[in-house]
């Protein structure tokens, strides 16, 4: 399954104050905690759903510093697009 296959139905949001990227799927806030596994790394996190080991919100902290430009004005497709890479390798 590629990453516009499965972040389709995603949403995007971006904070521009604290420079922080979400893409994330509806059910990470309808699945119960218990349910949920985390994983960090430096300015990446990422939430599987823990049965199915699918990916449910990819974070980016400090977006600019690690993707290398302003996302606040970016269409969706274009921020998959640069994502994509730390999604491939972390979720």
């Amino acid at each position: 399954m590629t990453i516009q296959t499965l972040t389709q139905n995603w949403y995007v949001s971006y904070d521009v104050y604290s420079d922080l990227l979400q893409i994330y799927d509806d059910d990470v806030f309808k699945l119960p905690n218990d349910e949920l596994k985390e994983e960090r790394t430096n300015n990446i996190r990422v939430i599987f759903n823990k049965e199915s080991s699918s990916p449910l919100l990819f974070e980016v902290k400090k977006a600019y510093e690690v993707l290398g430009t302003n996302v606040d004005s970016l269409p969706k497709p274009v921020i998959i697009k640069l994502v994509e890479p730390y999604f491939s390798k972390y979720a």
